[in-house]
């Protein structure tokens, strides 16, 4: 169930840390070589919703995350060909049950990434739900990903 934003909450997310990696550093010269990515950015970014007093957190935690995706994300032969690059954002729901559902994506550039993006994001393992008031609650996520060329390889 989606609840209305409240101010309260908005300014709490102002001010909360929220889970960040720009991870070129962890990219590795084997991954950008057999990838063609130079740099990816992933960061999760809750919507706010009422009363959200722990978010959802990936199994085995951020850095898990990033492996997984390093691990799974390949950039589309389409985009390489077209030297396609740009930031695609995907909106998704980890529900009570920590499963992940209602995968979109909010802002694509095509190509094949947007569809990629999609894939990894729906191949995600469960996660530790949410919760509000001791309860386990739906939390709406966006995860950014930024599909950037290495040079070498246009």
């Amino acid at each position: 169930m989606k609840t209305k934003p409240s101010k309260i909450n908005v300014l709490l997310l102002a001010t909360a840390t929220v889970l960040v990696a720009v991870f070129s550093s962890f990219t590795t010269d084997k991954a950008s070589a057999a990838y063609g990515i130079e740099l990816w950015q992933i960061s999760v970014v809750p919507s706010p919703m009422d009363e959200v007093e722990k978010m959802p957190e990936y199994p085995g935690g951020h850095q898990a995350m990033v492996d997984f995706i390093i691990k799974n994300l390949k950039y589309p032969e389409a985009a390489k060909k077209n030297n396609v690059q740009g930031q695609v954002i995907i909106s998704f729901v980890v529900d009570k049950n920590g499963k992940v559902k209602d995968v979109k994506v909010v802002s694509g550039i095509g190509s094949g990434c947007d569809e990629e993006a999609v894939r990894v994001v729906q191949a995600m393992p469960a996660w530790t739900p949410g919760t509000s008031k001791g309860k386990a609650v739906d939390v709406e996520m966006k995860l950014p990903f930024a599909f950037k060329l290495d040079d070498k390889k246009k």
